[in-house]
């Protein structure tokens, strides 16, 4: 029998076509280094503000004010820096998904 069919069987867990035996020392860190969490966030922002502010708006969708001009994509790397702050992620973990020549952004934020 195949342990990865077997529901009851704790010791295995499938992950595309492969198992993880969970009796290996260290196999539960790697496995949750497979799962990566991120989420969708949607934002209007407003670039040549005055001051970097953000403002959440709910459901995922926030207003962004950042100082920078919208210059060879000075104000996305702000905005990039601003989410990541907000989130308590890094900035590489912050990846711009739609709207880069527009106010309208789509990031996508690995948690």
């Amino acid at each position: 029998m195949d342990p990865s069919s077997d529901p009851d069987d704790k010791r295995y867990r499938l992950f595309a076509v492969d198992f993880i035996d969970f009796a290996w020392p260290g196999a539960r860190a790697f496995a949750k280094a497979l799962v990566v969490m991120s989420m969708r966030v949607r934002a209007k922002v407003r670039p040549r503000a005055q001051q970097n502010k953000i403002s959440d708006l709910g459901d995922n969708f926030f207003e962004i004010s950042v100082k920078a001009l919208p210059v060879r994509g000075q104000a996305n790397r702000e905005v990039i820096k601003l989410l990541a702050e907000r989130f308590g992620v890094t900035q590489g973990q912050v990846k711009l998904i739609v709207g880069g020549g527009g106010r309208m952004k789509l990031f996508d934020i690995d948690i």
